[in-house]
Formats: structure tokens, C-alpha cells, sequence
């Protein structure tokens, strides 16, 4: 089975990108081409290629960023999405259970099996783990700034952010339900977690068909802090402020105003109501 890598340099951290790339030079197959991204946009130009090329699985290596780009080229394709997680929070590859170990991730995507997967669109952008409006996209934009990456500044500004957070409030329709919500967070699921082992979804499944929709209400920096633990070893769900619903499409207004969300960790803006759409089956993966 044909296969390409394409590379992202300058995802995650320095020593990662050596192994990655020692890993490449002592073990890969001399059919495997790799091709490496040099500026922002040039991984859905590469995966374009690929698919004109014909390759049947195309390996991301890199961050969620590079990752959902690259995803973003495949759905509805023929072509395969191998991983092999390169960035700090690497939450698509987590929620599919894919080895964060370089050699094993190497070999998962070189070898392992292809099974499809949902997929949801936010306005005109994909997403294959989550989508969110709310604290998760005011961080999203602060941290999309930053040089440094990992967990620790992640919290550092997840802090600040959460302490001058306004709470602004949507309007919610979905197939099931319309309510009228100020969240801390509003987090559409396909996936089970942000990354960084963050499972706001923990019962989500990727190919059932339905997006988990997550609601945590407002809370003082006690209970956020009472209630950290929970996001990380999936008894989130049994917090009094945690609410979740399941739906195959979403409208999320805020009158004119517009509304920041991010997709996969990657901030947008959408002026007017944003659409959130289900794609059954609509990614191949490999896992």
C-alpha cells in the first residue's frame, strides 16, 4: 500500500522533531516519500499532491494544527490519515488511541488498520476532535501566539483567561434542543478530548454518528479548580456543573455579534450564527 509522510519542522518540541527525524533516517522504507511543509498553508497544498499522486496513506506528522489541515484534504477521499503525534496536546491522535512513542506511531501508520470515522464542520473549517466556544477558543487565540508550547503555559494562560472571562451568552438550537446559554465553555465533541489527556467527552464515539455536546456552566476559580481532576481521569461527567446532550447538527447565535470558536485548538471568527455540521463516516483512519 502506497504511502507519503508529510512533515511539519517546526511542530512540538526540538528533542520530538529529532527522534522523529533519526527515526526516518534509520527505519523508513524507501517507498515511503516525505515531503516537509515551509510556511503556514503549505500542508493542505502537500496533501492536495498526494492525492493526485495517488498515495493510499498519507502520515501527518506534527501538531493538531498540521494534523487537521491534513485531515481537512482526506474527507471524503480515498486516501487513509496515518499519525504520528509531534505536537504538546495531540488531541485527535489521543482520542483514537494511536501511540504517542515515535517508533510505534511509525509503525501504527505504516501498518496498522483503516476504519472510517465522523467528521463535523464549523462554519467552513472541519474538526475531527472538538469545537468549542466559549473559555477553550479565548485560550485557543491567546496560546495560537505563543512561541512556547506544552502544558504548563497552557494552564499559565488558561489562568489568566479564566479569571477576565466576560461570559458571553448564545443562543443553542440544535435536531433535539433550544436553550439560551452564558457557559464557561460550549465544547462540540466528536472526539473525547482537547489533548494533553483533557477528556471532555470521555463517552464520545467516533462513528456513531452524533456530535456530544458539552456544557460546563460558570464557576468560581474554587470549583474550576475543585473540578480540574475530573477532566482528566473522565469523571467530568458526574460534576453538578457539567451538562451533555448529543445532536447531528448545531446552530450557535449571538445576535450580530460575532462569535470566537476554534476547531481542533485553532481559533476563528464567524460574523452571525455559527453552523455545526455532522459527516458520518467520512474519514478514513488509520489506527
Amino acid at each position: 500500500m502506497s504511502a507519503c509522510i508529510i512533515l511539519n519542522p517546526r511542530s512540538g518540541y526540538a528533542y520530538k522533531q529529532r527522534r522523529i527525524r533519526n527515526w526516518i533516517a534509520a527505519h523508513l522504507p524507501p517507498s515511503v516519500s516525505v515531503y516537509e511543509t515551509t510556511h503556514a498553508g503549505h500542508a493542505p497544498e502537500l496533501t492536495r499532491q498526494a492525492l493526485e499522486k495517488g498515495y493510499e496513506r498519507v502520515i501527518a506528522i506534527g501538531g493538531d494544527g498540521t494534523v487537521n489541515e491534513i485531515a481537512s484534504g482526506l474527507v471524503n477521499r480515498g486516501a487513509a490519515l496515518g499519525i504520528v503525534p509531534a505536537g504538546s496536546g495531540n488531541g485527535l491522535a489521543r482520542s483514537l488511541n494511536i501511540p504517542l512513542a515515535i517508533d510505534r506511531a511509525f509503525e501504527t501508520a505504516l501498518n496498522g488498520n483503516i476504519r472510517a470515522i465522523d467528521t463535523g464542520k464549523a462554519g467552513e473549517h472541519y474538526f475531527f476532535a472538538v469545537c468549542g466556544v466559549g473559555l477553550d477558543a479565548r485560550i485557543g487565540q491567546k496560546f495560537q501566539r505563543l512561541k512556547r508550547r506544552g502544558i504548563v503555559p497552557y494552564f499559565y494562560f488558561g489562568l489568566q483567561t479564566f479569571l477576565a472571562y466576560e461570559y458571553p451568552r448564545f443562543e443553542v438550537h440544535s435536531d433535539k434542543h433550544r436553550f439560551t446559554v452564558a457557559p464557561l465553555t460550549l465544547v462540540v465533541s466528536n472526539g473525547t478530548e482537547f489533548g494533553n489527556g483533557a477528556r471532555i467527552a470521555p463517552k464520545a464515539v467516533m462513528d456513531d454518528g452524533l456530535f456530544d455536546v458539552c456544557l460546563l456552566e460558570r464557576m468560581s476559580l474554587l470549583e474550576a479548580a475543585l473540578s480540574l481532576p475530573g477532566l482528566f481521569n473522565g469523571k467530568i461527567v458526574n460534576l453538578k456543573k457539567y451538562n451533555s446532550f448529543r445532536c447531528r447538527r448545531l446552530k450557535i447565535s449571538r445576535g450580530s455579534e460575532k462569535i470566537l470558536y476554534h476547531v481542533d485548538g485553532e481559533p476563528h471568527y464567524t460574523q452571525g450564527p455559527l453552523e455545526i455540521t455532522m459527516n458520518p463516516n467520512s474519514l478514513k483512519v488509520i489506527v
